[in-house]
Formats: C-alpha cells, structure tokens, sequence
C-alpha cells in the first residue's frame, strides 16, 4: 500500500450525514486535504471541523430550494456554484455520493472535465439482486470506468440461527475473509462503515437502560419498540429506562406526536420512557455508552450506521434481521436478531432482559483495526491509487 502524500479530495454529498464523520477524520488525519461539497445539511451533524461548503439547489422547473425537507428525486445543483468551487479547491480526487438524485451527476461532469480521480459512494448492497441498481452501476463502470463503495455486505450470512459464540480468531478470520471474497471486478466494492475510537468502560448502573434510535418515521417501527419493551417489563422487579432518539423533520410531526402519546400512556410503575430529538452527536454517544441494549425494529432498513455505533458502545443487540449491515457483528449470544418481526411482538418475553455489562472490547478492536478511520482511509487511498479510471 503507498504511502498517503498530501493529496487534495473533494467529497461530494446530497446531505452531510454523520455516517461520513469517521472517513473524513481519517483522510485529515493522514495528510489529506479534504473539502466537501453539500446541497443539504441534517440537524444533528456536527459540522465544526468540516470544511463544509453548501451550494444552491433547484427543482426540475429551475425552482430554488430552501427548505431542508423539499427534497425532490429530480433535484438539480448549481452549475455556477459547482464550477466555482472546483476552481476554489482544485481537487485531484473526488467522492461522490450517487444516491436518488441527478444532483450528482453535475459534479460527476465538471469532475471528469477536470480529470479527477472518481469513486461513487452509495448504500446499495454489495450482494444486490436489484437488476435495476445493478445495471446502473455496471454502466457507470464499464463506461466511464467509475467504481463504486458501499458500506453494506448484505451476504445473508446465517446470522438469523446463532447457535454458538463466534471465537476472537474465527471473528478475525470471518472480517478478513469478508473483505479478500469481495472483488472489484463489478466495480463494487465493499467499504464497511469506520469507527473513531474505541468506547470507555460502561459505568455500573443498576436500571436496565434501553436504547431505540431512528427518524420519527412508521417505518422505523418506534411504537412497535414501546409495545414490545412494555411487555417485558410488566410485572417485572427490575426498573426499565426506555430512551427514544431520533432527528425530528416537520414532516414527520404527526408519527412524533403518536410516539409521544404511547410513551405517556404505555409506561408501567417500573417502566420510564423519554423521547428525545434532535440531539448533539456527544449527547448521542453519550446514550449509546449508559445503555445495556439497543432495539433497532425498522423495517426496509438497508444501511444502517446506528447498531454499527451501538455495537462498538458495547450494547447488546435486538435487530430485525431483515435489515441490511448485519455482517460486521460476530455471532455472539447477546446478539438476537428477530426472524419474525410479527412473532417476536406477539411474545419479546423470550428475550431476558438484564443489566450486565458484556465486554465484547476485544471484538470490538478488531472490529477497529480492520475498519477504523486510519484503516478507512489508508484503504480509499488505495483505491484511488490501484483503480484504472
């Protein structure tokens, strides 16, 4: 792997979302030079140590959009803003995240007048049978030979069924494996999510604390959650914390109002529940780091980030297997993935609950090693380095 030299990158995002922090960090930290183009910024992301710029953006009638929530799929950004910030940056690669909109592709044009170096960055899975998504992404690279990175595996390992505790070494084994078995010769390439730092020890707390994390949306399945944690603390002598966080937009008013009415009418004498929203990102981790589990029930949930930051806090784990990005956790009995959403809220009483800390560190590490911001940065570079464009 060549040594990282200064080089200048310019990242291109619809909307600056916290799931890019940890590769940002890492470029900076390895001598790299990175700007980052935006048309949208969420309200939770900390943006104090990115240079950020935001350009203008327009509908398809040429409309300005202001409003953060007038996101339109045939968006467009400003041609001017666009051209005079690559005169301002003078970037040698470029990152673009190819998502719904065609916003990207003006920077994917005055990216390539400029003979940039280009890698598209989505969360479509690796192991994708959209034949759509895939015929998109196999043009892009046979035509204009642009890779593409992706933080989900989506392999359908048999997680679903954990009949054992996955080893440290047969851990190692698997991420390495993962990562050797998943070739570029499609364009794709699989680009797991980093992780900044290694968490504390979680402090002694004698409540069982849960943690749900997820825009106030019907998909995320929040009231399934309160359903479900209300039953297993009922009639319970343990005392419950139940904690809902998520980004609040205006659009989602009515499912926030609903969850706030089922947290103030479905908490039992040992059950508390608190929502929160729009929270800073260390108030966030700082939930993650007091809580002993993490629900995450969200339907069509391909590319998740949060039980990626629950797992490395040392969290046991309730996922929906359907969702996407399971493939980083090692097989561990702490882990219960429900296979039958329907089933497993008619009956969550088969999860015992209880306030023990797990020290999963040493997974974790690995976890770090193999996908930490140093690693994360050190293998884009490679890419940018070895990838015929």
């Amino acid at each position: 792997m060549s040594k990282i030299t200064a080089k200048n990158i310019t990242i291109f995002l619809p909307r600056l979302h916290n799931n890019m922090r940890p590769l940002i960090n890492g470029l900076l930290e390895n001598n790299y030079k990175v700007s980052v183009l935006v048309m949208r910024s969420g309200q939770i992301e900390d943006h104090s140590k990115i240079n950020y710029t935001k350009a203008k953006r327009y509908s398809f009638m040429c409309k300005k959009l202001t409003n953060i929530d007038e996101i339109r799929r045939f968006e467009f950004i400003s041609l001017f803003d666009v051209i005079k910030y690559f005169k301002k940056n003078k970037p040698e690669y470029l990152l673009i995240r190819n998502d719904t909109t065609l916003a990207f592709l003006t920077v994917l044009m005055i990216g390539k007048i400029r003979k940039c170096r280009i890698i598209f960055y989505n969360q479509y899975p690796y192991f994708d049978n959209h034949i759509t998504r895939n015929i998109y992404n196999s043009f892009f690279y046979k035509i204009l030979r642009i890779p593409s990175i992706t933080p989900v595996l989506n392999e359908n390992l048999d997680l679903k069924n954990i009949v054992k505790n996955e080893t440290l070494t047969e851990y190692k084994k698997r991420l390495f494996n993962l990562l050797q078995n998943t070739p570029s010769s499609t364009g794709k390439i699989w680009f797991p999510f980093g992780i900044e730092k290694l968490p504390s020890n979680k402090p002694n707390i004698k409540k069982i604390n849960i943690l749900t994390v997820g825009k106030f949306e019907k998909r995320k399945n929040l009231d399934l959650v309160i359903d479900c944690v209300s039953k297993i603390s009922k009639n319970k002598k343990q005392l419950f914390e139940l904690t809902i966080a998520g980004e609040l937009e205006p659009k989602h008013t009515d499912y926030f109002n609903y969850i706030n009415y089922l947290s103030s009418n479905s908490g039992t004498k040992n059950l508390k529940i608190q929502v929160l929203c729009n929270l800073s990102r260390p108030k966030m981790m700082n939930l993650y780091r007091n809580s002993h589990y993490f629900f995450l029930l969200s339907e069509k949930e391909i590319c998740s980030v949060s039980q990626v930051e629950a797992f490395i806090h040392n969290c046991k784990l309730v996922i929906n297997c359907d969702n996407g990005n399971l493939d980083f956790l090692p097989v561990h009995k702490n882990y219960f993935l429900v296979t039958d959403l329907e089933q497993f809220i008619a009956n969550p009483g088969q999860i015992k609950l209880d306030n023990r800390v797990v020290n999963m560190n040493n997974y974790i590490y690995e976890y770090n090693k193999v996908f930490g911001i140093n690693s994360q940065a050190k293998r884009l570079d490679f890419l940018f380095q070895t990838t015929q464009f």
